[in-house]
């Protein structure tokens, strides 16, 4: 028996091609099983780690593998391969088709509402923790449609919140704002039904912050969202980095300024002090008029939005420059039935809520 000119001149040929074949087989295996990690991850634990985040934050690019992986299984005939990657895929498409498909059904409650605001000479912020785990999405949706607010900035919005609310018509009336983008979960999710100027999210210790800008009659309202830390050592929570690149960023804006967020710190503490800037702790009267104020205790110093062991602190401020501060016409929170954040974790998950308080603002501009 002759061989053929190429099995004379590499006679390993036909075992090369197995054992690559059998490499590239188990190499796609890996790739598919590590993408369906990824996946399951996104869903089950949320931005839980500052790498999860990180993979999060490049969602459009990290599930691309599972295209080559696919065309690849089909090629070989894998189809328990390919299976498993068309998966990957569908579920890859379903994370981005939002950023880049708009729901037309809002369309003419969005333009109404932003055909409206220029002119409005008041705006309405509603601000909350609702907590990741919680499972009452209903029942905030009819607190903000009481509030009416025209920004809503919300913290701990995990995918649950994210699924419960991406065709709700009360959200199809803000349609500004990066708060349904799948990059933004767990982060600060800004929703307006007010055109922004300026939108921009800042990474601070491993925290996202957002700052933008709304025009708001003939003013500019420059408003920031953040969610700090809390002060002691959690899952690599940097309270006093975060703190150090924050607090220059607000010092640094100019004009009408409203900071929002859960500040994880009462306003005796040191982070609000500084942020403040009361002439009576900087011993500089100059500076007096971009001081902040924080809103809710200058009008009720008994005011709170966290129960800890039975004791009320107010860890969610909104805190506004001190003209701003004159044209708040109402502050507003809804702390009636909160929870006490010290509960044992198997009673909080019989018990659906938020361990936080909303808190919502409206001010008077001309």
């Amino acid at each position: 028996m002759q061989l053929s000119e190429t099995e004379q001149s590499d006679p390993a040929s036909p075992i090369t091609r197995r054992v690559l074949g059998r490499l590239v087989y188990w190499l796609a295996c890996l790739v598919t099983l590590s993408l369906v990690a990824v996946g399951a991850l996104r869903i089950l634990y949320h931005d839980g780690t500052h790498f999860l985040i990180w993979l999060n934050a490049f969602t459009r690019y990290v599930y691309l593998p599972a295209y080559v992986c696919l065309a690849w299984a089909v090629w070989k005939r894998r189809w328990v391969l390919a299976f498993a990657n068309v998966a990957i895929v569908s579920f890859h498409i379903a994370l981005i088709a939002p950023d880049f498909v708009r729901d037309r059904r809002f369309d003419s409650v969005g333009n109404s509402a932003a055909a409206t605001a220029p002119v409005s000479p008041s705006v309405r912020i509603f601000f909350a923790n609702v907590r990741a785990e919680n499972t009452e999405h209903q029942a905030l949706l009819e607190e903000i449609k009481a509030a009416n607010p025209d920004v809503i900035v919300l913290v701990e919005f995990s995918w649950p919140w994210h699924l419960a609310y991406l065709h709700s018509p009360v959200f199809g009336a803000y349609p500004y704002g990066s708060g349904m983008k799948n990059e933004q979960l767990n982060l600060v999710n800004v929703f307006s039904r007010i055109p922004l100027r300026s939108e921009k999210l800042h990474w601070f210790s491993g925290r996202g912050l957002e700052t933008f800008e709304i025009p708001v009659g003939s003013e500019m309202l420059h408003i920031i969202g953040l969610h700090a830390p809390r002060p002691m050592h959690i899952r690599n929570d940097d309270y006093e980095g975060f703190w150090r690149s924050t607090i220059p960023l607000i010092q640094s804006e100019k004009g009408p300024l409203v900071v929002v967020g859960d500040f994880n710190a009462t306003t005796r503490e040191a982070p609000v002090r500084i942020i403040r800037g009361d002439p009576r702790d900087t011993g500089n009267a100059a500076l007096a008029g971009r001081a902040l104020v924080t809103l809710a205790e200058s009008t009720d110093p008994n005011a709170f939005t966290v129960v800890h062991g039975e004791r009320r602190f107010m860890l969610d401020h909104i805190l506004a420059s001190r003209p701003l501060a004159l044209a708040c016409r109402q502050i507003v929170i809804d702390n009636a039935s909160l929870l006490d954040e010290t509960e044992p974790a198997s009673l909080g998950a019989l018990r659906p809520g938020s361990y936080h308080a909303p808190v919502v603002a409206e001010f008077d501009l001309p």
